[in-house]
């Protein structure tokens, strides 16, 4: 093989190894989409297939940084941005993006970056991984790091996440084993100038490696395995850690408060008291944020593009009637304790105005308004003030909107995973049964939840697992939860009956801490706290729009509406709960769990509870700590020997000796030997010898000195000074 063909094979080898790095890289991403839940995963894969491609063709660095940032470009676009190309939508939109995104930067709000800022950081990590997977694979061959730091990774997502990693680690092993060894061929070629002979090379390491690799996997993935013995230690590391940190957080994890990602609901809702908006009105209501209409089985998401326009008076249309309530005026004022931009309001809010905010923006399909200013701090010292007429509406208005759904409403509205399980297809069928009108089954299923199956618990609300949908695990397992879940199981039950529906954020009204009535009118002051946060339902009617629906149990229901007779009691009871809030509900779980205690139903055993104790991680912790502890006290300066002897191994060259010599001096110290500024090296030699009764020190301070004061010194007996060295640690450590 000539000196060309050689060249070749050693780039194709390199070539290898670098899209078996990517190949690694996709665990990355496969994992965290199995998270976070990418809309556009395929344009993600391709461009990191494009920038490797990019990295191996070896375009100068400026042209190749181009071609990247075009791509990037391309790809927004296509995603985000409005047609026509440089058009005034199109500038507009981008305007808006970097200010809402520079307000949030300015700000340390990381929360609040919008969906297009996100895309853009991570292609900007895709292109920025292939430039250094490139320079650890191909150019230092450097390897073990990277696939160290991936199977890291990808166990701690096994281990914290509901994603599983149990093929993930057999590609991994395969990955990391073909990397390893071509990797480990092409430095002994270059590092001892070898002629390459791949054919050679597969024979004698290649297949034996394959053979071994493919049998020991075979066996690993076909041999029978046993059930996991410990129980799983993630609630246990998690429940350690806050009370470590003091922290009132579930070892369950959970929501906290308004949130803009929901696409894994579940856990425990987290308490928070700290007020973060003011209110002044004169009627109680929810206070509206946004909607989303994708449900995905685990959680929400909005299932199109961000298109973000500016707010005018009368912009944002949630029902198509006219209200005959009088206009309203609002006051919501912002304490510097908020997380998010967006603006809360009421519903049939005509106009929101702000005297330090020139424009507003909002999105028509989920009515999220955010503020288009560059430093949110600027809305605290001035509230908002809001106009509104709040609609009301019959229930004889409501039956009779049977009309016809529109085309785009009903793709959009009805949507239901596939993954669905038929059993609550068929449980809103059982429901609406017999029922003819929309607006009644509506009531229906909102009405079931309250039929003594269901409860209202805030802590210890599970995840579903894996292969399981959030709503069947609450309809047919846990029956019991917070706002989302009731919220989202009548989304979907509605759904299933064919009646749109979506989901709905916002604020409760609050808790009135000032009473500002004059004689002419009732004003009232509320305190919101992100414990106030909640969660809704509303239903599209024709010719009427959108209308609240509430199903959680404790809050209440149908804003717009009365219900019929029959409805009474469930509308008394709704009208005393009306006042509770998030932190009421804690009381409300408390008491439900005494009363489960009390009932003489209730199961107790204490030979099982005593003997889960015993065997608990926290009882098997303390017990190997203990051991280490006292292991540890008895044989502490045999393992600070080793340990020394391990960071300082047999001298291979001078600067070993140097390093070790100097350590040696600090460790000196230890044995209160410490050296006088007036002493020179031999005398401090001498001293010391004199106490350890040895002359060690002085055979290693005159070969120290040699090299310090005489250039071009060699060490020639390197074995012997070691020798000395771990004589001297030994008798200053014992």
């Amino acid at each position: 093989m000539n000196h060309k063909q050689e060249t070749t094979t050693f780039k194709v080898l390199s070539t290898i190894i670098y899209f078996l790095g990517l190949a690694m890289f996709f665990e990355w991403v496969y994992s965290l989409n199995q998270i976070v839940g990418f809309d556009y995963l395929y344009l993600f894969i391709i461009f990191a297939v494009f920038c490797f491609f990019i990295m191996i063709v070896n375009l100068p660095s400026w042209i190749t940084a181009m071609i990247k940032a075009v791509v990037i470009i391309v790809i927004v676009q296509l995603i985000f941005l409005p047609e026509p190309v440089f058009g005034d939508a199109w500038r507009n939109f981008i305007e808006s993006e970097i200010q809402v995104n520079s307000a949030a930067i300015v700000a340390r709000n990381w929360h609040q970056f919008t969906d297009l800022f996100q895309t853009i950081i991570f292609l900007i990590i895709i292109a920025l991984v292939s430039y250094l997977l490139y320079f650890w694979l191909v150019q230092m061959k450097r390897v073990l790091v990277y696939i160290g730091l991936t199977v890291l990774y990808v166990t701690v997502m096994d281990t914290f996440t509901d994603y599983q990693a149990n093929q993930a680690i057999i590609r991994l092993a395969i990955l990391s084993i073909l990397i390893l060894a071509l990797n480990t061929y092409l430095k002994r070629i270059t590092e001892k100038q070898l002629t390459i002979n791949l054919s050679r090379w597969m024979i004698r390491v290649g297949l034996p490696l394959t053979l071994t690799m493919v049998t020991i996997l075979a066996i690993g993935y076909f041999a029978p395995k046993s059930r996991p013995i410990w129980p799983d230690p993630v609630p246990f590391i998690v429940k350690v850690g806050e009370q470590i940190t003091d922290s009132d957080q579930s070892s369950q994890g959970g929501k906290f408060g308004y949130s803009e990602d929901d696409s894994r609901l579940g856990g425990t809702f987290q308490m928070d008291d700290t007020p973060i908006l003011y209110t002044e009105t004169s009627l109680e209501h929810y206070w509206r944020i946004e909607s989303k209409d994708f449900y995905t089985g685990k959680g929400w998401k909005a299932n199109h593009p961000m298109r973000y326009q500016a707010y005018d008076a009368g912009a944002l249309e949630l029902t198509e009637f006219n209200s005959t309530n009088e206009l309203t005026h609002a006051k919501v004022q912002y304490t510097d304790k908020i997380n998010f931009a967006n603006v809360i309001y009421p519903y049939g809010v005509s106009d929101i105005s702000h005297p330090h905010v020139d424009m507003m923006e909002y999105e028509s399909i989920t009515g999220k308004i955010k503020l288009a200013e560059q430093d949110l701090q600027l809305v605290y010292n001035e509230p908002f003030e809001l106009t509104y007429a709040y609609p009301n509406v019959s229930d004889d208005q409501l039956r009779a909107a049977n009309g016809a759904i529109p085309h785009k409403i009903a793709s959009q509205y009805l949507q239901l995973p596939n993954t669905l399980p038929d059993r609550v297809y068929q449980l809103g069928s059982e429901i609406v049964e017999g029922i003819e009108s929309r607006y009644d089954r509506a009531v229906a299923i909102e009405n079931y939840f309250s039929s003594g199956h269901f409860r209202y618990q805030i802590e210890d609300v599970p995840y579903p697992a894996l292969d399981q949908d959030y709503v069947d695990q609450f309809l047919f397992e846990t029956q019991y939860g917070y706002c989302d879940n009731f919220s989202t199981a009548m989304v979907v039950l509605l759904r299933t009956v064919g009646i749109p529906a979506r989901w709905v954020k916002g604020f409760t009204s609050g808790t009135i801490v000032e009473d500002l009535s004059t004689v002419d009118q009732d004003l009232y002051r509320y305190q919101i706290t992100d414990s106030n946060a909640h969660s809704w339902v509303e239903v599209y009617f024709p010719q009427i729009g959108w209308i609240p629906f509430e199903p959680t149990i404790g809050f209440s229901g149908s804003e717009f509406t009365d219900h019929d007779d029959a409805q009474a009691e469930v509308d008394e009871l709704d009208e005393q709960d009306q006042q509770t809030t998030e932190e009421e509900h804690e009381l409300l779980e408390e008491d439900e769990l005494d009363s489960d205690q009390d009932s003489p139903d209730h199961e107790v055993d204490p030979p099982s509870s005593s003997k889960a104790l015993l065997i608990s991680p926290s009882f098997i912790i303390i017990i190997v700590t203990l051991i280490l502890v006292i292991m540890g006290m008895v044989k502490w300066k045999l393992i600070l020997t080793k340990l020394i002897f391990f960071y300082h191994r047999p001298f291979e060259t001078a600067a070993d000796f140097t390093k070790a010599y100097r350590s040696l001096m600090m460790l000196l110290r230890f044995k209160q030997l410490k050296r006088k500024p007036e002493q020179t090296l031999h005398q401090f030699a001498k001293e010391v010898d004199k106490v350890l009764q040895m002359d060690s020190m002085t055979q290693l301070t005159n070969e120290y000195a040699q090299l310090i004061y005489r250039k071009g010194y060699q060490l020639t007996d390197l074995a012997s000074l070691y020798d000395c060295y771990q004589q001297l640690i030994k008798r200053v450590i014992t």
